[in-house]
Formats: C-alpha cells, structure tokens, sequence
C-alpha cells in the first residue's frame, strides 16, 4: 500500500500530484473542443480543445489553435476504418526549456485498421504498438476512407470523443439529486431560463405532434397539436383534418380567432353575452370542427390547440 499527500510543501511530487484529484471526480477523457472535422485532401482537422489522457497519472493535453493530421491513402479495393488518436509520448523528456512540454510530448496520430468490404476499427493492441506501448492515448473519432477516395468527406467522420462529466454519487449530493433529477427546492429562483428549456417543457405550440410529458390519470402520454384553421364561417361551420387516426379523447382544446378590420382577438371556444354569437369548437374522429351561429367571417385567422390521449395498443 502507498499513502500518497499532493502539494505538500519541501517534498518531491509526480505527474500525478496536478490531475489525480480531478481523474477522481470527474469521468471521461475530454473537457472542451478537440472535434475532428474535415481537412482537405485526406486531411482532417483537430480543432482547439483540452483533454485529459491516462489515469496514475493521467496528463493534461491542450491544443491552442488546430492540428492536420493525414489519414492516409485509401484501398482502391475495400474501405478502411482509420482511428484519430491522441496520445502522450513518454519516450519524449520533458523539458524545462520549453513551457508546457511543446516539445512534441503530446502527438496526434491516425492509426488504420484492415482494408475489408465491412471494414473493423484497428485494435487496441495495433494502436499500441503504432504509438508506442508504454503510451497512454484517447480515441477522438473514426475516419471511414471509401474505396478509391482522395478526400475526406463530413459524413465520413464519426466523432468518438468522451466528453468529461460529473461522476455519479462523488459530488453530485443525494439530498439534491435524486435519480437524476434535481430536487426543485434546490432549485434557486430565476436559475432556469424558459427559453433554455426543451420546446415541450415551455409549452411552444407546433403544427406537429409533441410529446408533452404529462400524463393522463391512467398514465398515459398527454400529446399536444396546434392547427391553423383558417377564418370563420357566418353561421356555418369550419372544418380541418387533425390527421390523428388513434385519437382516443381530447382533455383540453384552446384557441383564438383574429378580426381584420381592428385587430380584435377573441378565445376559442367562445362564450358570448348573447348566444348567437357563441363560437363552439369541437373535436370528432377526423376534424376540428368550429361552429359560429352568426356572422364571424371578419375573423380572417384562427388557430386551435389541442390536448389529447391516445387509444390503447
């Protein structure tokens, strides 16, 4: 056993005295940016990004700017999976007359696989023994070169970065979060902006079919559609596929309806002080229907929301 004290004034400390408390804390290997992305020719790109390589100890990385890395020359005859790797050479000394180990401690390699009409990423032994066996290294992305190709193309870049995130149950406290989620009343006011929450959690509405999250009392997921339709009728009805074949039954429908000549906006359903023009807006197996009992045709624009259930499977 080793009882080991970091940072601890008058001693001598090993790579490991920097990263090890963060390698404990946190899971994954990249902090920000290091995304491959086309180059030209057979070419990609590195972008900008920190990382973090090896456990005990485990080493920073960082590029300021953008690396090249060649990938090579395709088979003309089969595919070839060839792996973007990172990793620290620790056949290359340190040195204390370069700051931060520019001197080409931290490489970037493209390593292949075999050339196969279904080809395989090269193993982790063929890895090492291409940047050195004592080497730690990550895996950014894996590069396919098509048959014949002499250049690089977006959707032959598969992106195979670990992003760092917190690890489960270290400082991630139960009190706060539980099964994943945070306890609302830790939740601080102001904190969540709505416009940073998802489409359904802020209500948007949508001509399409969302999943609001919300279920019904036998746990079945409330859905939400919004349909344009159209103006209003004098004393007739206006009529509009929904387009939901499974409807099982509305709980909640909304609307408005928008006058032309002076903007006036009214509620849908609508209740009036006289009756004839109540505005009724119902839901049936096909159609939004809207049923005006007057003259309504100077509401040139309408819109309806809708809350319902599906039928059961």
């Amino acid at each position: 056993m080793t009882r080991r004290v970091f940072n601890y004034g008058g001693g001598m400390h090993s790579p490991a005295a920097l990263t090890q408390f963060l390698r404990d804390a946190l899971d994954g290997e990249v902090a920000n940016g290091m995304e491959v992305v086309v180059g030209s020719g057979m070419n990609v790109t590195v972008k900008a990004g920190t990382a973090s390589v090896g456990k005990d100890p485990s080493y920073d990385i960082n590029i300021a700017g953008t690396e090249t890395v060649s990938v090579g020359a395709a088979s003309p005859s089969n595919p070839i999976n060839t792996l973007i790797v990172a990793y620290v050479d620790r056949d290359v000394a340190g040195s204390t007359a370069v700051t931060d180990n520019t001197n080409d401690v931290f490489k970037l390699k493209a390593v292949s696989g075999a050339a196969a009409a279904t080809p395989s990423d090269p193993t982790t032994s063929a890895i090492q023994a291409a940047i050195g066996a004592a080497n730690p290294f990550i895996i950014l992305a894996r590069v396919l070169k098509r048959t014949g190709t002499t250049s690089i193309i977006n959707s032959d870049i598969t992106d195979l970065r670990k992003m760092i995130t917190l690890r489960d149950g270290r400082i991630n406290k139960p009190e706060i979060i539980s099964d994943g989620t945070i306890v609302s009343e830790n939740i601080k006011d102001d904190s969540i902006l709505p416009q940073k929450l998802s489409p359904a959690a802020r209500g948007d509405r949508s001509t399409l079919e969302v999943d609001t999250g919300m279920k019904w009392i036998d746990g079945r997921t409330i859905y939400q559609k919004t349909f344009a339709t159209g103006g209003l009728k004098n004393a007739g009805k206006t009529t509009v596929p929904h387009g939901i074949p499974d409807l099982d039954m509305v709980i909640n429908i909304r609307g408005i309806a928008k006058e032309d000549s002076i903007g006036a906006t009214i509620n849908l359903p609508h209740a009036a002080d006289q009756q004839a023009y109540t505005v009724t807006v119902y839901i049936d197996n096909s159609s939004v229907n809207i049923q005006t009992y007057a003259n309504h045709s100077g509401y040139k624009t309408s819109f309806v929301t809708i809350q319902y259930v599906k039928k059961k499977v």
